[in-house]
């Protein structure tokens, strides 16, 4: 009976061993692929009258912005060692993430933006994320707390900060403004750990974001 479950345990700890070491060697790669899907809630409760105002807004002027990528693809002095674009907004088609189902029927959600891009591990800086500017005519001057920041908030629907921290384990940071047409200027700060090739969804009341980090290199 012993000489017949020592094979057994062999097969489930090199099993076990085989999911660890994939999962080990994900975690390493140079390259990952980073997806965000933000999107508007429009069923809400009368407890979202509550929601306090943001007291600050994230540092969007010394972020780094994600470039429009151009065809053919250019690799720069920071992509030589890597052989893909970063920083660089990806292409539809080279997306994973794809919610547009829920979006089929308006009445409940609305998509805000979307997008991906490549990003390396060594790299923990904060990405600033936006939805298109708009024109909202005179903007108000009564938000005190943001002082001259006020302008630069009027124009988005949705601004915020994107920060990927990746060392024995992987977290993911975001800090969004998000512009609600009846309750005003909202927050989302959030610093969580992810897991690789999972949806991970942050919430509030009245917005939401789905992220999808996954190793491409």
């Amino acid at each position: 009976m012993k000489n017949f479950e020592k094979p057994v345990m062999d097969l489930r700890f090199l099993s076990i061993l085989s999911v660890c070491l994939f999962f080990s060697l994900s975690g390493q790669a140079r390259t990952y692929q980073v997806e965000l899907e933000v999107f508007g809630i429009n069923v809400f409760s009368s407890s979202s009258e509550k929601l306090s105002r943001p007291t600050f807004i994230p540092e969007f002027r010394k972020t780094r912005v994600l470039e429009e990528m151009v065809e053919p693809i250019s690799i720069n002095g920071d992509q030589i060692d890597f052989g893909y674009p970063l920083f660089k907004i990806l292409p539809v088609s080279a997306r994973l993430l794809d919610l547009g189902r829920i979006f089929e029927n308006g009445n409940q959600f609305t998509r805000i933006t979307t997008l991906a891009w490549n990003h390396p591990r060594d790299n923990s800086e904060k990405i600033y994320i936006a939805s298109e500017a708009r024109y909202t005519g005179e903007v108000s001057k009564n938000e005190k707390f943001f002082d001259s920041n006020v302008d630069m908030l009027n124009i988005r629907k949705i601004q915020g900060t994107v920060k990927l921290q990746i060392d024995r384990l992987m977290f993911l940071e975001l800090d969004f403004i998000y512009d609600h047409d009846v309750f005003g200027l909202i927050q989302l700060s959030e610093k969580r750990r992810i897991k690789l090739n999972e949806l991970n969804y942050f919430d509030h009341p009245l917005f939401g974001i789905v992220t999808l980090v996954t190793p491409i290199d």
